[in-house]
Parts: structure tokens; C-alpha cells; sequence
């Protein structure tokens, strides 16, 4: 399993929230981009947990459609998530 926002986070130094008021959004999205690219390159099995912003960006969802593995999108309204 990886969590891409553990795996920014350890690249980064420091949380998303401070980055994103140090560097700005576009910094970070170049971040997140670079790592989905890499993570979708990899021959490993694995469960990739991305952030809800990774398909803001035409590239990462191009990435993701382009991906020959599985790609599964969990939705839950808002009470389910609200528990």
C-alpha cells in the first residue's frame, strides 16, 4: 500500500498544508504528478492511495487512463464520511 500525500510528505520535509503556503498549489501539483508518474512506472503490485486533487491535472489523468493496471475509484457520501 503507499499514500502518496506519506510519500510527498517525506519528500517535502514538512506537511502538505505548510507547503502549500510556502510554494504555492502548482509546486505541489508538479510533486504529485512527478510521484504518480513514478509510482505508475513501477512493475510492483500495488495499492495507490492518491489525493483528491491528483486528477485536477489533465497529465495525471491521462497517467491514469493510460495505466494498464487497475485503476478503482471509491466514492461514499457525506454522512459515510462524516463517521
Amino acid at each position: 500500500f503507499v499514500d502518496m500525500d506519506a510519500l510527498i510528505t517525506d519528500r517535502i520535509g514538512m506537511p502538505i498544508s505548510d507547503y502549500f503556503s510556502l510554494k504555492g498549489e502548482a509546486a505541489f501539483r508538479q510533486i504529485e504528478s512527478q510521484l504518480l508518474e513514478d509510482l505508475l512506472s513501477s512493475n510492483e503490485y500495488q495499492v495507490v492511495a492518491t489525493g483528491g486533487g491528483v486528477v485536477t491535472s489533465a497529465k495525471n489523468r491521462e497517467l491514469l487512463r493510460k495505466n494498464r493496471k487497475q485503476n478503482i475509484l471509491l466514492t461514499a457520501s457525506f454522512d459515510v464520511l462524516y463517521d
